[in-house]
């Protein structure tokens, strides 16, 4: 639902001054070549594309620095990882779809973020599993309602316990830093759709201080404009650090 909010804004192009994007980000070869490098558990090619401390995060666990993430990716399955479909980037982020393992096994999410836009390093990679039907906790709820809440005091309480202080959003035609902007880009979506609400589409999937669900934006006459996901970072509060919203489905790979 999050990033049905970030997602929401971005299509209806609603802005602030914190919403001009970033120039354009690295080439896909970087998001294959990391692919690459976490597939083959790399240690040359991922001290390449990985920077200073960067993270990782799949089912089997939380890794933190070069060395762990070595540790934990030699220790997984042994075929190739290959892209089950298009790389969609903006800003510094971007996702796709990775199958990795024995055939048949069901493809997850690929989010990276790099250090920023122009950086063709990243310091957060996470591979996810499609997000549950139902259940998501109380912060991810209160961050879901303040994309429909249009009373400004009521819905800085919401971001006041679910956005952390310095919290990051960024979707693919908006991004903002701290409540205040978040709050802005909010009111431009609200102004661009009167009456539009953003439901959540699906439960929030948790995995080692990563979130993860769908949404979709509806009209006030009840009509699906269009469906979207987030990805997020849990702080140490737990409160949400980081939303990036992606809009409409993954398109195939090239030749698929």
């Amino acid at each position: 639902m999050i990033l049905g909010f970030v997602l929401g804004c971005g299509l209806l192009a609603c802005t602030s001054e914190e919403s001009a994007p970033d120039p354009p980000g690295a080439p896909a070869e970087g998001v294959d070549g990391l692919i690459a490098a976490l597939g083959g558990a790399d240690r040359a090619a991922l001290s390449a594309v990985l920077a200073d401390g960067a993270v990782y995060v799949d089912a089997a666990g939380r890794a933190e620095g070069l060395d762990a993430i070595v540790a934990q990716r030699s220790a997984g399955e042994g075929p190739a990882w290959t892209r089950d479909a298009a790389i969609d980037e903006h800003h510094a982020v971007a996702r796709t779809r990775v199958l990795r393992g024995a055939a048949g096994t069901a493809p997850e999410l690929l989010f990276a973020l790099r250090d920023d836009a122009a950086s063709d390093r990243y310091r957060l990679v996470a591979l996810l599993p499609a997000p549950p039907a139902e259940g998501t906790d109380e912060i991810v709820v209160k961050y879901q309602d303040a994309w429909n809440e249009t009373d400004a005091a009521a819905r800085a309480a919401l971001l006041e316990d679910a956005w952390a202080d310095d919290g990051h959003y960024v979707d693919p035609t908006a991004e903002g830093r701290g409540r205040a902007a978040l709050s802005a880009i909010i009111d431009g979506f609200q102004a661009s759709l009167p009456g539009a609400v953003i439901p959540a589409t699906s439960g929030a999937l948790e995995m080692h201080g990563i979130v993860h669900f769908t949404w979709a934006v509806v009209d006030a006459s009840g009509a699906t404009l269009t469906e979207g996901l987030d990805v997020g970072q849990r702080a140490a509060d737990g409160r949400l650090e980081l939303i990036a919203g992606f809009f409409g489905p993954l398109e195939a790979a090239a030749g698929e």
